[in-house]
């Protein structure tokens, strides 16, 4: 349009004193410079070419992988260090209520399934108590939903009803918003770590996924041979994203400087064993914080040495139509009466 406009402005201007034409050329090339420069910044590719070299990744606290594991390890283990955390914002959230509430000081949990919610999500609440948090798979399992505060006070008065009726839901006393989801999922593993830590592996899901705890336990047993280490799920290995009109997702140099964030599992469904969680859990303490949860815990993970196991199983989306799927682990996108539905086609092909 911009290019059009111009060509019919400069033939107009070639038809007039040629003492013009100069002065017409020169608006012309800095109305185009003008432009070109406008996408440029945009586009984020002032930023593109300036972005450092992910195989020169560092991110602070900036020691070595093996130093930084031997730090973190002795805090954990409350071993006399000369480092102290520098990051202790995730450990002060109050959580409520207290953990009687939940059986998690006698019991043990195979999986315990910790559920990303928001306060006015309670349908879809509502349709994975009747799918599968109830699924009859012989494995011990605790669920429990992860809500922050509302500022409806209608959702407070309906969540406190809620609480009270399932005795399934851990309030988190911070505000319950996207850019606060690496709050809510640090606030998970700490709730794993040191309020229910009788548990083989943490399932962390939001609530808008089907999932099954049989299929689960099957990838477990297959993982097994790999070590105690397990962090898995829809593993990916992408690059920041430096478009200035993405407001979302646009992450600026003086955030992240690396062409490639490291290898990461989804938010949406991430899999660990305990011993990945404790490792993963204790180096938020010394990581500076970042926006996006699963970047944040996946740079957790590579500090301590910890690789993302990937597998089909886990789905960002959901799936196609109507049609079951064996082998299915969770997949994402998943509206209460989707679920309600799709839970039952996968039901009686006996895949749940």
């Amino acid at each position: 349009m911009w290019g059009h406009y111009l060509r019919k402005r400069f033939q107009i201007l070639k038809r007039r004193p040629k003492t013009l034409l100069p002065v017409a050329a020169a608006f012309y090339f800095f109305i185009l410079g003008f432009i070109l420069v406008h996408h440029i910044w945009k586009f984020g590719v002032d930023m593109l070419i300036r972005e450092t070299p992910y195989s020169q990744f560092t991110y602070p606290l900036a020691v070595s992988d093996e130093n930084f594991y031997k730090i973190v390890t002795n805090f954990r283990d409350k071993t006399l260090s000369p480092f102290t955390p520098t990051n202790q914002y995730y450990s002060k959230i109050a959580i409520t209520p207290s953990k009687t509430t939940f059986g998690c000081e006698n019991d043990h949990f195979f999986f315990l399934i910790l559920v990303k919610s928001a306060p006015p999500n309670v349908e879809s609440r509502d349709a994975i108590r009747a799918t599968w948090k109830n699924e009859v798979s012989g494995i011990t399992t605790k669920t429990l939903f992860f809500i922050g505060n509302s500022n409806n006070g209608s959702h407070q008065a309906s969540l406190v009803v809620e609480e009270e009726r399932f005795q399934d839901i851990v309030r988190i006393q911070y505000d319950d918003t996207y850019y606060n989801n690496t709050i809510k999922t640090v606030t998970e593993m700490r709730f794993a770590a040191e309020v229910c830590p009788n548990f083989n592996y943490v399932m962390l899901i939001d609530d808008d996924y089907y999932f099954s705890v049989r299929q689960l336990r099957q990838f477990t047993e297959e993982q097994e041979p790999h070590g105690e280490r397990l962090y898995a799920g829809n593993a990916q290995f992408t690059k920041p994203l430096r478009n200035r009109f993405n407001n979302k997702f646009f992450i600026d140099l003086d955030e992240y400087p690396f062409d490639y964030f490291p290898k990461f599992v989804n938010a949406g469904n991430v899999l660990l064993s305990k011993s990945a969680l404790l490792d993963i859990y204790y180096a938020t303490f010394f990581v500076t914080p970042f926006r996006f949860d699963d970047v944040y815990v996946a740079i957790c993970a590579k500090k301590m040495g910890i690789e993302p196991v990937h597998s089909e199983r886990f789905q960002h989306m959901q799936e196609d139509g109507d049609q079951p799927r064996e082998g299915l682990i969770a997949a994402h996108g998943y509206s209460p009466e989707r679920l309600r539905m799709y839970w039952e086609v996968q039901k009686e092909a006996g895949f749940v």
